[in-house]
């Protein structure tokens, strides 16, 4: 009765210590064909990458193509930081200003469309259209992870105000006349113009005087 001998197997995880979900290389040698399986899954060959979320053992079933061996490989995991953005509001007017910020990791490094404090964990923005930012952090382990928000945009209304006359004598009567340039509006003018709410108003004044006038859009956004 002849007895073959096992293979001599040794396998070895480059590196031995990873973040969560990123990647390692599981080599074996010492055998012809090698079948690794964990938990969750199951891979062929000598050098495959992996790429687990916990800490996982492998182990190698390794063939000569008449006997198998075992052994088996401890690849650690360190937790990646879980970070949060908390922006002041999701859905601003144009020329508004908007706080986003971070927490959950160590230090921030902010992309995707921000321009001031990028390494900041709050920052504070003015978006011109819908924007989408980005951030991300790294905790005691050097592990790094990512978190995304969108600020929408409204668009603010632009006002036109034109005047029957520019010069009139003491007392004499002046119609104002507000238009938006794109969509409707609500208006309300300055005190001095009674605190009309129409589109026209007629003004008398005894003095050199400047009126205003805001609009508010059907968006809410004023001008």
């Amino acid at each position: 009765l002849f007895v073959n001998q096992l293979p001599t197997v040794f396998a070895i995880s480059t590196p031995t210590i990873i973040c969560a979900s990123t990647t390692a290389t599981l080599n074996a040698g010492g055998a012809q064909t090698y079948t690794w399986t964990s938990p969750t899954n199951s891979v062929t060959g000598s050098s495959p990458v992996v790429s687990p979320s916990v800490t996982t053992i492998y182990t190698v079933a390794a063939s000569d193509g008449t006997c198998v061996n075992t052994t088996t490989v401890l690849l650690a995991t360190n937790p990646n930081p879980t970070i949060t953005i908390v922006p002041s509001s999701t859905n601003i007017c144009q020329g508004d200003a908007v706080n986003l910020s971070a927490s959950g990791a160590n230090n921030y490094s902010w992309t995707a469309g921000a321009t001031s404090n990028t390494n900041a964990a709050t920052i504070s923005e003015s978006p011109i259209a819908p924007t989408l930012y980005q951030v991300t952090g790294d905790n005691n382990f050097n592990c790094t992870s990512n978190a995304q928000v969108v600020i929408l945009v409204r668009t603010t209304p632009t006002l036109n105000i034109s005047t029957t006359k520019t010069l009139v004598c003491s007392g004499a009567p002046s119609s104002l006349t507000v238009s938006a340039l794109a969509g409707p509006c609500t208006y309300t003018w300055s005190s001095n113009a009674g605190s009309a709410t129409s589109s026209v108003v007629t003004v008398n004044p005894l003095t050199t005087t400047i009126y205003t006038v805001l609009g508010r859009a059907t968006n809410s956004c004023e001008a």
